[in-house]
């Protein structure tokens, strides 16, 4: 009987192998629970000091610390039910707390420390550590792509948006979005709803099969579309049966491109297709359960996210990892330019020669031949086809 609710958590496929990992865990770690499970670690420092609860996921690549400044202990604390993203890196001094079933999206970075600066004799990295206070990230909330919090606590069933900084404390049943990061929305508990903030008071998707760095005649039965110009280096996550790709098209290194079949017994009909020329850098983080589309020559830099899922939050008993996915297609437009650590949500269209900079969230359309910037991203400029040059939007 307990075999067979391991084997329905972890899978048949490579039981044996990730029963031994559990059990080297267990005695590298200060606690590791049962039925978790650490996919290829980055760098693990302090074990000793780090405690991981049951069934938790901690995935690629993550680097986990927990090294004490001199004269101290430290501690990294990983409760039940949490859900680490792929690049994730944690980094306690002092304590730094995971509460039950957080879940994390990919490269976010969480530390109760900084470099220190304050003197301009000596470079930034030979000056001291800075400790900040003990770092807590409340019961059931989501860190979305990016996020980085340092020396703060967050509450309760929080939202935090995509390439938020969190350097202040969020208060329980809270949306914060930004760099710093500010409550946008909070739970009102007497409507039962969700309520703009005016700073007043008033089943993990099927991954389809990894495939690595192999040939054209090996890869292409798996793909929709493949063709013998295309490559494909080395990704992490791929699911080829959901995938077009058109001729010349280039993914770099890391990538996770993924078209999610099934969320919480219900079922959806992924379609990736990538225009002819695109060209991606490293570390690209592609969600899919409805339809996403990469117009011809259109060129993504490293660490981009675009995904047409959103994970609901509304039901506040209910951790949001647990909640079901809502899901509205995303076009990117030919001869593109998206910049480094860009994030493109669900239901957004990017029009035709368009350029995104770096770390802007986009989460509404945007029109063809515009510069776009920001969290949320916002037009900064057009092209003019009269005079034939790009003019500043006011």
């Amino acid at each position: 009987m307990i075999i067979r609710i391991i084997r329905k958590t972890w899978g048949h496929r490579g039981f044996p192998f990730r029963l031994l990992k559990a059990v080297f865990y267990k005695l590298k770690f200060r606690r590791f629970g049962w039925l978790s499970y650490v996919n290829k670690p980055l760098r693990i420092d302090g074990a000793k000091r780090i405690s991981v609860g049951n069934k938790c996921t901690i995935q690629y690549k993550t680097w986990l610390a927990a090294l004490p400044l001199t004269g101290q202990d430290a501690q990294l604390v990983i409760e039940d039910g949490c859900n680490i993203g792929n690049f994730n890196h944690i980094y306690s001094t002092h304590s730094v707390i995971l509460r039950r079933n957080v879940l994390t999206a990919d490269k976010v970075y969480i530390s109760d420390n900084l470099h220190g600066y304050e003197d301009i004799t000596i470079p930034i990295c030979r000056q001291p550590i800075v400790q900040k206070p003990v770092v807590e990230i409340g019961e059931g909330s989501w860190l979305g792509e990016n996020v980085c919090v340092i020396g703060a606590k967050i509450g309760k069933h929080c939202v935090i948006g995509a390439n938020s900084v969190v350097t202040k404390d969020i208060p329980d049943y809270s949306i914060a979005v930004g760099a710093p990061a500010k409550v946008i929305k909070q739970y009102d508990f007497n409507e039962n709803k969700w309520k703009r903030f005016d700073g007043k008071k008033g089943d993990e998707a099927p991954m389809g099969g990894v495939i690595s760095s192999v040939s054209y005649l090996q890869r292409k039965p798996f793909f929709k579309k493949y063709h013998f110009t295309d490559v494909i280096k080395s990704p992490i996550i791929i699911t080829p049966h959901c995938i077009e790709l058109g001729e010349n098209v280039h993914i770099g290194y890391h990538a996770r491109i993924e078209g999610v079949e099934r969320w919480n017994n219900k079922t959806f009909s992924p379609q990736i297709i990538f225009g002819d020329g695109a060209s991606v850098q490293q570390n690209l983080h592609l969600t899919c359960a409805n339809r996403v589309v990469i117009g011809a020559n259109t060129a993504i830099a490293a660490n981009v996210t675009i995904t047409d899922i959103h994970h609901s939050y509304d039901d506040v008993e209910i951790p949001i990892e647990h909640q079901m996915i809502q899901v509205k297609e995303v076009i990117i437009g030919e001869d593109c330019k998206i910049y480094n650590n860009a994030v493109i949500l669900p239901g957004v269209h990017i029009g035709k020669h368009v350029t995104i900079g770096a770390n802007s969230v986009v989460n509404h359309d945007i029109p063809e031949y515009s510069v776009a910037v920001g969290n949320p991203a916002k037009v900064v400029k057009k092209y003019n086809f009269e005079t034939k040059e790009w003019i500043k939007v006011q």
